[in-house]
């Protein structure tokens, strides 16, 4: 792998903690709004239930005080029958919301346990409203034993037996989904935050790991490029530098080692050049000083053929022709290494 693919793939790693982290803090929020708006809305059902149950329970008062005290009060009746009434309603629609929470549609959610419980409960307090406002009847016609009768008929057998012991059930059933909607929001906080103490520590450490190994292939790799250059330009041309990596580095090592081949090779290119430019020269040193030693030797003999024309000798036409012949013979030596020394 090359040293960008090395430091991408850190950056990777650290994107996907962060990423990860990132995504337990919104998953483990996303969990606990819905924890706390569950938990909520069952404090609000609570709450609801217990209105009708306090307000039915002063409907009973009132229609107590009405009938066996005579108290006209008729109007707080029908008051807190309209605030059960209301409580009812505002019950209901919590129940959806809370369906719509879970996941239900609100056609599921009226089939569901607490909804039907709901409804059971809703169809007992109008039966005992409608029991209510006829014993008020007949405590308005006069019939005040019939009334007083039906009035505690209703308080002892279906207010106190299945009326009240309903509504407190589901006020406990709603306190008890509240405080587990409560708890579940504090677990998934609290495995969000142990996971995040987790994972940020453990990509930390991966990062210093990777951090470690690519700063040590760097800083190993530019030492070896470095001892190389330096005994290159030292002079020793067989020095090559080992990196057999697929990296940069790799490819800067084949390109040292291709160099300093190179530059070998020129160098014993150059020996042979210098090898094959001695023996020239010695060549034409040796051809040369032929031409030039019989011209010397000519040269006293001409003299002397001038000074002592008797002497028997070699004649001075004849000595000027030596001196000639090799006189040509040493230019056209000349024009020779000219042209040999133009032609490379």
């Amino acid at each position: 792998m090359s040293a960008r693919g090395k430091i991408i793939t850190m950056i990777c790693v650290v994107l996907l903690g962060l990423g990860a982290s990132i995504g337990l803090i919104f998953w483990s929020t996303g969990v606990d709004d819905l924890s706390i708006k569950k938990a909520l809305t069952s404090q609000d059902i609570a709450i609801q239930a217990l209105r009708v149950g306090r307000n039915t329970s002063e409907q009973l008062r009132d229609a107590r005080e009405i009938i066996l005290f005579g108290m006209d009060s008729h109007a707080d009746f029908a008051t807190h029958k309209n605030y059960a009434l209301s409580a009812f309603s505002k019950w209901g629609d919590y129940l959806e919301d809370y369906a719509l929470l879970s996941g239900e549609s609100s056609g599921a959610a009226a089939g569901t346990e607490r909804q039907k419980s709901f409804l059971a409960l809703k169809n007992q307090y109008n039966n005992i409203d409608v029991r209510v406002e006829t014993a008020i009847e007949s405590h308005q016609e006069g019939n005040q034993a019939r009334a007083a009768a039906e009035l505690n008929a209703v308080v002892l057998g279906e207010y106190d037996k299945e009326f009240l012991p309903g509504i407190e059930k589901e006020i406990n059933t709603d306190r008890s989904l509240a405080d587990d909607a409560k708890g579940k929001a504090i677990d998934h906080s609290r495995f969000a935050r142990r996971t995040s103490i987790i994972v940020i520590p453990v990509v930390a450490l991966i990062v210093i790991v990777l951090s470690i190994i690519l700063t040590r292939d760097i800083v190993s790799s530019m030492e070896k490029l470095k001892k190389g250059a330096e005994q290159l330009g030292e002079g020793n041309l067989t020095v090559r530098v080992d990196l057999d990596k697929r990296d940069e580095f790799g490819s800067l090592a084949r390109a040292f080692n291709k160099m300093a081949q190179d530059l070998s090779d020129s160098r014993k290119e150059l020996e042979i050049i210098n090898a094959e430019l001695a023996g020239f020269a010695h060549t034409v040193s040796h051809d040369l000083k032929g031409p030039l030693a019989a011209i010397m030797l000519a040269g006293p003999a001409l003299r002397e053929a001038i000074d002592n024309p008797e002497q028997e000798s070699l004649g001075i036409d004849e000595l000027l022709a030596i001196i000639e012949a090799n006189i040509e013979k040493s230019s056209n030596l000349i024009d020779d290494v000219l042209s040999l020394a133009e032609a490379g």
